[in-house]
């Protein structure tokens, strides 16, 4: 049985592979992201959702969760609109997702994708200025996804968000 961030992993991929072959840009990007991930070698070949610690993965470690974190922001996005701000949960809440557009997601996970492809081929000239600029789409893509809850009761089920998962 796969442990959950396997399954995780597995479900994205799954998830991203069909929209993609439906013609959807994002999920494409997103699905290049996870090939890209287990070409450039920084995680762990059977594990592509570990990052490699016996290698250079602990000392990229920007660049060896890049894709994983384009990957992870396409798989929401798309949930997102598909699911027309609908949450799984006991108690309702309405919840508000801004993009800076899907034109903007769509155009930065484009770079990621370019920018891990130029790194494949130069994968033993990796460096610093690789890591920073790794950083850099991490930070941006950081800031593209902005939830805003309301009809958020703080009460007990509110609480249980921070309980550790059994």
């Amino acid at each position: 049985m796969p442990n959950r961030e396997q399954q995780n992993y597995e479900d994205t991929k799954s998830f991203l592979e069909y929209y993609s072959d439906q013609g959807i840009k994002l999920a494409k990007l997103g699905y290049t992201c996870l090939i890209l991930n287990e070409a450039l070698g920084l995680c762990v070949p059977s594990q592509p959702w570990c990052i490699d610690t016996s290698g250079e993965g602990l000392q990229y470690q920007c660049m060896a969760t890049l894709s994983l974190d384009a990957t992870i922001k396409a798989h929401f996005s798309l949930l997102a609109m598909k699911s027309r701000n609908s949450l799984n949960s006991e108690t309702p809440k309405t919840f508000l997702i801004k993009y800076d557009s899907n034109l903007i997601m769509s155009r930065t996970l484009q770079n990621v994708v370019s920018f891990l492809q130029y790194l494949i081929p130069n994968r033993n000239a990796l460096n610093a200025a690789h890591e920073n600029q790794a950083k850099k789409f991490i930070d941006n893509l950081q800031t593209m996804i902005v939830i805003q809850l309301h009809d958020f009761p703080i009460d007990q089920h509110a609480l249980e968000m921070f309980r550790p998962r059994q």
